[in-house]
């Protein structure tokens, strides 16, 4: 595994996050964060850099955890639900 996926995965889950493992055809394995928003963020590694799948085929190249959470914020598209654990992380 990627070592920034498993260090942001682990960052998620130790704060109550729940994250699952699971395969796609077109991006193979990949990690649902379980935002509850209105688009889905998956995570992905594709040529060693790390990618955020979301709603109309947008991936977003992710480097640390501000960019995981600009993602997160930006799946709500402009509504006000999302997971209650992502929003205490988020601090909304």
């Amino acid at each position: 595994m990627n070592t920034l996926i498993e260090s942001l995965i682990t960052e998620l889950v130790d704060f109550g996050i729940h994250c699952t493992l699971s395969k796609t055809p077109k991006l193979g394995y990949v990690w649902d964060l379980n935002v509850r928003a209105k688009s889905h963020v998956w995570l992905f590694s594709r040529d060693g850099k790390i990618f955020a799948d979301m709603r109309y085929d947008e991936q977003i190249e992710i480097t640390d955890m501000d960019d995981l959470k600009y993602c997160v914020k930006k799946a709500m598209h402009g509504r006000d639900f999302i997971d209650s654990t992502w929003s205490e992380f988020l601090d909304l």
